[in-house]
């Protein structure tokens, strides 16, 4: 998204928002029609790790590969990284509340943290 608009007058990326401004309303609906003019010229952009298009958001195949791969993970703070990307993307993710119920126990408290089998299935599948 920071390459489309970085060439734009009055027009920022930050984080999921794009921000507009100009020192007058019309500067402002200038800089507004431009960035409108610049999408539509793109089909699709990538960002934030999603492909947004004409169809709407869907994660990236490159996100969702990461996700499949599950590493070993060593500690509680590592699981609980990987668990809030599974969560991001868990609109995508058929039946993610079974699929990751292993990965949530280990972060119950009367439970130690042993990585075993049935914890490395693979996550995700498209819905």
């Amino acid at each position: 998204m920071d390459t489309l608009t970085q060439k734009l007058s009055g027009v920022a990326a930050y984080l999921d928002y794009l921000i507009i401004t100009g020192k007058t309303e019309e500067e402002h609906w200038t800089n507004l029609t431009n960035l409108l003019s610049t999408l539509q010229k793109h089909h699709s952009v990538e960002y934030l790790g999603n492909t947004i298009d004409k169809d709407g958001k869907r994660p990236t195949a490159a996100s969702m590969a990461a996700l499949s791969q599950l590493p070993r993970l060593q500690d509680f703070h590592q699981l609980q990284a990987f668990l809030g990307k599974v969560n991001y993307y868990g609109r995508f993710i058929s039946n993610l509340a079974d699929k990751a119920a292993p990965l949530y126990n280990l972060l119950k408290n009367d439970t130690a943290f042993t990585w075993s089998m049935n914890v490395n299935k693979p996550l995700p599948a498209k819905k």
